[in-house]
């Protein structure tokens, strides 16, 4: 409710002179799919005992298809794409947008592994799951302000480089998992690995 006052209130209106553009229903009935597609076909790899099974193959190579005809499509329509893929030519975008993405694949991916290893090896209840993952939250706290005042001070390049480097010193540690491995020396790693 906030978040819609202070927006409401705080946002400005259109401003004058700018022109409105339609949703592209085309591109977004070729992005939405291809998406679920890829995600669906992921998701039955545990089920299905890895990538060459039918049911995996089928819908990854179906939402690849449509994600490869959205991207051309995009390219042509241009700026009135849903997505305007041209953005990616400028290199620091896209190198911004790639190190997005790959440390958000290494701080989530851990987290939908960790819940299975603390359920299934360790036997802890889905609360318990949840509760190991608070270390990790509060190495993320602790650095988020410094980082930001760190990336205007020094530039962006040796907080990103070190917040890497943290990240996989913080990730090793869970190379090396027992079904008998201290949760503290565990909740220490965590509080690493949020720091990146």
């Amino acid at each position: 409710m906030v978040a819609i006052i202070m927006a409401w209130n705080g946002l400005p209106n259109e401003e004058r002179g700018t022109r409105t553009l339609r949703l592209d229903l085309l591109g977004l009935m070729l992005l939405s799919p291809a998406i679920v597609l890829i995600i669906c076909g992921l998701g039955e790899v545990s089920s299905n005992h890895g990538f060459g099974h039918v049911a995996v193959l089928v819908p990854v190579l179906a939402g690849l298809a449509l994600l490869a005809v959205f991207v051309v499509y995009a390219f042509r329509k241009g700026h009135e794409a849903l997505l305007d893929v041209r953005l990616f030519r400028v290199r620091s975008l896209a190198v911004s947008t790639t190190l997005l993405f790959l440390s958000g694949l290494t701080t989530y991916g851990a987290m939908l592994l960790l819940p299975l290893y603390f359920q299934q090896v360790r036997g802890e209840s889905v609360l318990i799951s949840g509760l190991l993952l608070v270390p990790q939250g509060v190495g993320m706290l602790l650095t988020r302000s410094l980082a930001g005042k760190l990336t205007d001070q020094i530039g962006s390049r040796p907080v990103v480089l070190v917040g890497t480097m943290l990240t996989l010193l913080g990730t090793w540690p869970f190379t090396q998992l027992s079904a008998d491995t201290s949760y503290y020396y565990l909740s220490a790693a965590l509080i690493v690995r949020g720091q990146d």
